[in-house]
């Protein structure tokens, strides 16, 4: 069984950061940098 799970943290103020985007998959079949384009 194969899945993909992207997870999208946005920290506080305080921490002056943008959102950090994770990317997890299984069977390391997908490119994180597409998924990642496709998110913004």
């Amino acid at each position: 069984e194969h899945w993909s799970l992207v997870i999208i943290c946005i920290p506080t103020k305080e921490d002056e950061q943008g959102p950090i985007i994770l990317h997890l998959d299984s069977l390391g079949l997908h490119d994180s940098s597409l998924i990642f384009w496709n998110i913004e």
